[in-house]
């Protein structure tokens, strides 16, 4: 039997309901299926109430990641190119103005498809990089592709992004 049914019960006999009220009033329940969530929120709110309140700073934190392709839609290198410098130059004011708490600005991912490298286009994202208001992730488009190629495109396309200064390394 579950929850919401049992609490049927148990409502039923607290007020003497009849069926057809108790089904009508529990319908509503039932199509947001509280029956699945409920009692593990129910569970989180019980460990919430014994927890001590928190007084301190409160930090938040926000992913900005984006599939950044100049080439998207096929269009042509001038407006290609248009679309990194439009990054390079816009977002760097965008982001003036916002700190957090410990003084860095917003930082943005660009997950950045190996297959649609040009120098001009990594050359502008590593100056966002070396700006700290980003970093970039290799994307790959790899349908339809067998392990050795897909090793061999990864570390091709690793290579060219470090070329740019993208990427961790060990060696810092």
């Amino acid at each position: 039997m579950s929850l919401i049914s049992r609490l049927g019960e148990v409502a039923n006999r607290a007020a003497g309901i009849g069926g057809g009220l108790r089904n009508k009033l529990l319908r509503p329940l039932r199509s947001k299926h509280f029956d699945k969530w409920l009692p593990g929120y129910l569970r989180h709110a019980a460990r919430e109430l014994r927890r001590p309140k928190f007084t301190g700073h409160r930090h938040l934190l926000f992913a900005f990641c984006d599939h950044y392709e100049p080439r998207w839609k096929s269009p042509t290198d001038e407006l290609a190119l248009a679309r990194v410098r439009r990054w390079t130059e816009r977002y760097p004011r965008l982001c003036a103005e916002f700190r957090d708490a410990d003084g860095r600005s917003p930082r943005h991912s660009f997950f950045f498809p190996g297959e649609e490298y040009r120098p001009e286009y990594l050359d502008g994202l590593a100056d966002l990089a070396r700006a700290k208001l980003g970093e970039v992730e290799l994307h790959l488009h790899h349908d339809n592709d067998d392990k050795e190629n897909f090793r061999r495109e990864v570390g091709r396309y690793l290579s060219l992004y470090a070329g740019h200064g993208h990427l961790s390394r060990k060696d810092g």
